[in-house]
This record gives structure tokens, C-alpha cells and sequence, in this order.
């Protein structure tokens, strides 16, 4: 069986000394992952709704770096390992604020530098140490001394709103966005030759939006559209003089990484449950599938060398995957995991029970074991399919010695609802089977278990409630060890 290392959002806590202080041995990301950027195949950064993260060594490991937790960062962007600038939002009493932020010490100290009532900033593009422009909603800002000072050099248009920009230097660059004219919503490109003084205007009327903007050289770029339940893949050669659509499909393009003229990569959703990564090699025209995943995949990095990074997670869940092999086989490196039980057999071995039932779809039933004391932790067993599937999410497990144990699982959603089943391993969780069913039980009713006891390997306790309409408490206990 392949081990898979991971490291959680989950606070394992280990006690140091009778005072009762505690040490954090495992953490994983927190807040929703909105941003990658590398600066070299080593070092990188992520931002996310509450903090960043840095790596050093390709995405293997990532480190949390100091942050102003109330800044909710929606896209970084990095010049070097140690200048990069940030924008996001920030609420007071007051309101919200789109916020530019600046580090020039790797990460490790950022400082407001524009700060803005009421708007919403989501793309910024540092073309070098002085130069920076940053969009969003109906303004466009521009800095020529390294965000000391933003200038406002927004068209004086009514009704638009702009996702994505790219500029060659610093007087030459394209906007896109979406364009209210009263009837409908269209797609709208700026461009600009003199630094953003003026800006020439096309409208793209088979689009409602235009984002995502992805140059491969001063002329051709790839970008994705939408028109209304309708999602493009299009490309212009000639810097949006003209623009042609490679394919369209009621899925969602989330993020797409181009490699050259005709090597595209995709992550592919349709919002519930397909979540796929999909390559092209004819310019977006057709695409195969690589790999399906049971999450979101929101953002897709690759590096020179081909090794890969995603971003994605679902119902509060933050993951990251890492490509194996060139450009593809993924597999998941961090993620942040919420768990219901954690049962320790002696001060090293452990197990960790739960899961993210949108995961899994099916069930969210996962064991966790350690044999470090919680330092490091690794998948015994997941519940994607197999012996669990239907199962909802594990509540609670017991072992009884460092073989036999016994897990209780149950409805995913807290509400006391649904039914249980217990299942049990004799072989330290590497492999599970269900010895009840409470779905329904020996009266005929479902019965929802909320916590259970085992003395030993035969006598044992479930408690919960009933989920007919009498909803009333019930006691079952048994002598065998749980068979039916």
C-alpha cells in the first residue's frame, strides 16, 4: 500500500510539562487558497483568505508567514523571493476596503500601501520593482515608483467591471472585464500605449465577461469568456485586434496553465460533482481528460520543469495536490481537514477519524494513524468507496488494544438525522468491516449514534437518537463484540 505524508489544518497539540502548555505538532493551511505564484522552480508563495504561505523546495513543504489575519488576499504576485505585492479586501465598522499590499523582505513584513472605500481589487501585474498595475471593479491603478504612490488611471466608463490585466512595460498593456450598456452585459478590452493616459475600447459582444488573461508572447494570449450558461476558450494573435473562440461548454475553465502555442492544461467543473483536469493540444480546440479529482480544482501552476501544483477544496476545505510525474499524476500534498475523533493507544501510536463529506461525495469516512505522536500523520484507510461508501462521516472510534478497534459512523451534517453504522478492523485499521447496521435496526426504525464505548473487544455501547418522528434517545449495548 502506498503512503501518502500529510500535514492538516486539524491543531494537533502535544502537553510539555505539568504546567499544561502545549505545543502545535501538525497544521495545515488556513482559509481558502486564492493565489500561487512562483518566483523560480523553488520558491513560491499562496495567498489565502487568512494568511500566505511560502515554500522553498518546489511545494513539498509550506511555512506560514506572518499576516494580518483580517486582510483577505485574492491575488499575489511576486518579482523576486523577496519583493511581491498583494491585493485584497479589509472591513472595519465602516465598510469594506480594496487594500495593495507590499513585502520587501520575502514575506515576512507587508505594509498597506493604497487602501480604498468600498471597491474590490482582484488582479495586479508587477512588471519590475517600480512599475505595478492593479483592477478591479470600475478602477485601474498605476504605480511608477514601487507603490509609494498609486495614481488613478481608470476610462471615465459607467457599468464595467475589470478581472484581468497584462502589460508588456509600463505604457503598453491590455484591461478586460464585463460592460453593462443597458440592455445586456458584454465582454470589454482596453488597451493602452501611453501608460494608461488613454485607452482604446473594444466591445465583445458574444461574451457577457472576459478574465484570466494568459500571454505567451507581446502579441498572443489565451483568455477565458462566458456568455450566459455558456463558457469559451479563446485566443487572439494580434493583441486583441481580433480573437477567436478554440471551444465553448457549459462547464467551467476555473484555471488553465498555457505551456506553449498549443499545450494547454485545465481544470474543468461543472459546479456539483465533475472536477477534472484536462490537457489540449491543439490550441483548446479538443481536450482529453488526465486526471478527475472529488474537489474543485481552482487554480492549475506548472514550473519549467513541468512539476505542477494545485489549488483547490471544497465546504471550507483548502488543498493542495502536487504532479508526481511531468505534468500530470496528482496527489494530495496539504490539506486543511476537519476531524471528529482523535484516539491514542499509547503517547506514540494514534489514529485520527473524519473527513469532508463534499469530498468524498459518497461518504467522508477517513482514518489518519501516527506512530510519532502526532508529528507526522499518514491515510490508513479512505473512504472514497469501498467497505464505507454511504457511510457519511466517521464520529468516533475506540481501540481496544493496537490491532482491534472500532469506529461509529454517522450523519454528516450534524443534524442528529440520518443513520449509523459501526465498523470494525482487527488489524490496526488497515483494513475495516461493518459488524452493524442501524439503517434500519432490529425494531425497524434508523437509529443516528452520536458516541460509543467498547470495554474490550465484546462489550460495548452506542448512544443517539431515533430519526422517525418520535426523534427518542436509545441505549443499544452488546456482549459479542457488535455482530448482528
Amino acid at each position: 500500500m502506498k503512503k501518502s505524508i500529510l500535514t492538516f489544518t486539524l491543531l494537533v497539540f502535544t502537553s510539555c510539562a505539568v504546567n499544561a502548555q502545549w505545543e502545535i505538532l501538525n497544521e495545515g493551511f488556513r482559509g481558502q487558497l486564492t493565489s500561487i505564484d512562483f518566483v523560480n522552480d523553488n520558491t513560491g508563495f499562496v495567498g489565502s483568505f487568512e494568511t500566505l504561505y511560502k515554500t522553498t523546495d518546489g511545494g513539498e513543504n509550506w511555512d506560514p508567514l506572518p499576516f494580518n489575519k483580517n486582510w483577505y488576499i485574492s491575488m499575489i504576485d511576486f518579482i523576486n523571493d523577496s519583493v511581491g505585492w498583494a491585493v485584497g479586501t479589509t472591513y472595519d465598522s465602516s465598510g469594506s476596503y480594496a487594500i495593495i499590499l507590499k513585502t520587501s523582505n520575502g514575506d515576512y513584513n507587508w505594509s498597506i500601501q493604497k487602501q480604498i472605500f468600498n471597491i474590490w481589487l482582484g488582479s495586479i501585474y508587477a512588471i519590475d520593482e517600480n512599475n505595478l498595475y492593479a483592477a478591479g471593479n470600475n478602477k485601474i491603478y498605476k504605480t511608477s515608483d514601487g507603490g509609494s504612490h498609486w495614481v488613478d488611471v481608470s476610462p471615465n466608463i459607467l457599468d464595467v467591471y475589470y478581472n484581468s490585466l497584462w502589460f508588456q512595460h509600463p505604457d503598453s498593456g491590455v484591461v478586460v472585464g464585463g460592460y453593462f450598456d443597458g440592455i445586456v452585459n458584454r465582454g470589454i478590452i482596453l488597451k493602452t500605449t501611453n501608460g494608461g493616459i488613454t485607452w482604446k475600447q473594444s466591445i465583445a459582444n458574444e461574451f457577457y465577461y472576459i478574465n484570466d488573461l494568459q500571454f505567451l508572447d507581446n502579441k498572443t494570449a489565451y483568455f477565458r469568456a462566458h456568455s450566459d450558461t455558456v463558457n469559451f476558450f479563446c485566443k487572439t494573435e494580434d493583441q486583441f485586434e481580433t480573437w477567436s473562440i478554440k471551444s465553448q461548454s457549459s462547464y467551467w475553465i476555473n484555471s488553465y496553465r498555457c505551456l506553449d502555442g498549443s499545450t494547454v492544461y485545465a481544470a474543468v467543473s461543472d459546479g456539483i460533482t465533475q472536477n477534472n483536469i484536462k490537457k489540449s493540444i491543439d490550441d483548446g480546440v479538443t481536450w482529453q481528460d488526465v486526471q478527475s479529482f472529488q474537489f474543485p480544482v481552482d487554480k492549475i501552476y506548472f514550473n519549467e520543469s513541468g512539476e505542477g501544483l494545485l489549488l483547490g477544496g471544497f465546504w471550507g476545505s483548502s488543498i493542495i495536490c502536487k504532479s508526481t510525474t511531468k505534468w500530470m499524476d496528482w496527489e494530495i500534498l496539504k490539506l486543511t481537514y476537519p476531524f471528529q475523533d482523535i484516539y491514542f493507544i499509547d503517547k506514540d501510536v494514534g489514529f485520527l477519524v473524519g473527513g469532508i463529506q463534499g469530498l468524498h461525495f459518497e461518504s467522508a469516512a477517513d482514518i489518519f494513524f501516527t506512530s510519532d505522536g502526532g508529528k507526522t500523520w499518514e491515510f490508513r484507510y479512505s473512504a472514497g468507496g469501498g467497505s464505507f461508501s454511504g457511510s457519511g462521516i466517521f464520529k468516533t472510534s475506540v481501540f481496544v488494544n493496537n490491532l482491534t478497534g472500532f469506529c461509529l459512523t454517522g450523519s454528516g451534517f450534524g443534524w442528529g438525522l440520518g443513520f449509523s453504522k459501526i465498523y470494525k478492523t482487527t488489524d490496526s485499521g488497515n483494513s475495516w468491516s461493518q459488524i452493524y447496521d442501524f439503517n434500519p435496526d432490529l425494531n425497524g426504525y434508523s437509529f443516528s449514534g452520536n458516541d460509543f464505548y467498547f470495554r474490550n473487544e465484546q462489550i460495548g455501547w452506542v448512544v443517539g437518537r431515533y430519526s422517525d418522528n418520535s426523534s427518542g434517545a436509545g441505549i443499544f449495548h452488546t456482549n459479542d463484540g457488535g455482530k448482528i
